[in-house]
């Protein structure tokens, strides 16, 4: 049975919300629409782009809520965090409903997205030819992006102010947050910031605030990609096809040092539909033919890019990464990934971090928390890192699954629903999820 917004009240017509007071004035508007067939909510939430400054420049997030469809008594939101830093919730939702079908029957969702990100305000340059995070004019990036936007203010504790500010627009006593890769550093940084509103929190390859990407990024990437050698050796098509793959992989991580390639490689560990064609690639690319590594890269990167808004990300990246990175890091370490962002980085406005801003403090909220076996960024030994930091939480393993967890969607909602409803999850759906099959050769 459809329900609209029996537990909050809204009305079919355009709704208006004004919110003084902490944290800072909002204006919520919304009016019904449609989304994968369904029936939604879709608005602007208007806040202001520098808190300090609260009469000073508003900025518009995009905000859709997805109404519980059962009939049983409402449970607590469930706002979606989506990853990158610099992408959209909103634009990612029809690719994460399906999962979250289970949680709808009695919650609310809400998907919102990260400021300057996709349909909000998006602050968006053109990246280099064979880079990733690189503006193709940096100068020029950074002054069109400085002419419309205070690039201060576009952090994770500005993030979680505006999470804060739509909880109240839409009259949420409690929440609870559902996080994708960055969106789990944010959520954390949400519970950490506002204990007493948040539930229960779902962490989807959990990247824990305390962590640095620079000197584990290489490690980690070498890590997945041995654990794939292995499983390819005991695979009998692609052990067949492949006989020489380790050596094959030393050989081109060795010699393919350039960032396209080293982060290249890597990102194609991220899901298993572009990891089941690596030991076609390696094996073609240590052979001297680089043209089918090249093309898959590509591909990968023209998604990555349409995805991304660069200036959000590296609002987050050049002060809350870079700098923690770079101080921390051993020397040599995730060089590819430190040229990156050392070039993209360089110019950028840097914003003071609050103080004890990478101190893992404890949560009492119930944490559930589920990560790739063979995740090449945030690995499972992340997953019991980011597990220290809550009273209670469980942890999960996909078996053979990179970063994005592509095909574990219906088992992950699972997992959410009774983890939601019950504080713990049964995992015997993880046995049904199947990795597709190693591709032996081009069409």
């Amino acid at each position: 049975m459809f329900i609209l917004w029996s537990y909050k009240g809204w009305s079919a017509g355009l709704v208006f919300i004004f919110l003084t007071g902490a944290p800072g004035y909002a204006q919520l508007s919304t009016e019904p629409c449609r989304f994968s067939r369904e029936q939604a909510r879709c608005g602007q939430l208007i806040v202001p782009e520098n808190r300090k400054t609260p009469e000073g420049r508003q900025i518009s997030l995009r905000l859709m809520v997805l109404p519980k469809t059962g009939g049983a008594p409402p449970g607590e939101p469930l706002f979606v965090l989506n990853g990158g830093p610099g992408t959209s919730a909103v634009d990612w939702a029809e690719s994460l409903i399906f999962g979250l079908a289970d949680v709808r029957r009695s919650r609310d969702i809400v998907f919102l997205d990260q400021r300057g990100a996709g349909g909000s305000n998006r602050l968006y340059c053109q990246i280099s030819d064979r880079s990733f995070v690189v503006p193709r004019d940096p100068e020029r990036c950074l002054a069109r992006l400085n002419a419309k936007a205070d690039l201060r203010a576009y952090t994770t504790s500005d993030f979680i102010e505006d999470i804060e500010s739509a909880r109240l627009a839409l009259g949420y006593e409690q929440i609870s947050l559902y996080g994708l890769s960055y969106g789990t550093w944010a959520a954390y940084a949400y519970a950490r910031r506002f204990p007493n509103r948040v539930r229960s929190l779902i962490l989807i390859a959990p990247a824990p605030i305390s962590m640095n990407f620079f000197d584990s990024f290489e490690e980690d990437g070498r890590r997945a990609l041995e654990a794939l050698v292995v499983d390819c050796r005991s695979d009998p098509a692609c052990s067949k096809a492949f006989p020489t793959l380790g050596a094959d992989a030393q050989k081109v991580r060795r010699e393919l040092t350039e960032p396209f390639y080293a982060l290249g490689l890597q990102f194609l560990q991220y899901s298993s539909a572009t990891s089941r064609f690596i030991p076609l690639l390696v094996s073609r690319a240590a052979a001297g033919d680089r043209e089918p590594l090249d093309q898959k890269i590509n591909e990968f990167r023209k998604q990555f890019i349409k995805w991304l808004s660069i200036g959000p990300h590296l609002a987050v990246a050049c002060n809350e990464d870079v700098p923690f990175g770079l101080k921390q890091g051993r020397p040599g370490a995730s060089r590819a990934l430190r040229t990156e962002y050392e070039r993209a980085c360089r110019g950028w406005p840097r914003v003071d971090l609050p103080a004890g801003f990478y101190k893992a403090s404890r949560i009492n909220s119930p944490a559930l928390i589920i990560t790739g076996e063979w995740d090449p960024v945030t690995p499972p030994r992340l997953a019991r890192m980011a597990a220290e930091q809550f009273s209670r939480s469980q942890v999960v393993v996909v078996p053979r699954s990179g970063h994005m967890l592509d095909g574990a969607e219906a088992c992950i909602g699972r997992l959410a629903t009774e983890f939601l409803d019950h504080g713990s999850a049964g995992t015997s759906c993880i046995a049904e999820i199947r990795r597709p099959p190693y591709v032996l050769r081009l069409e």
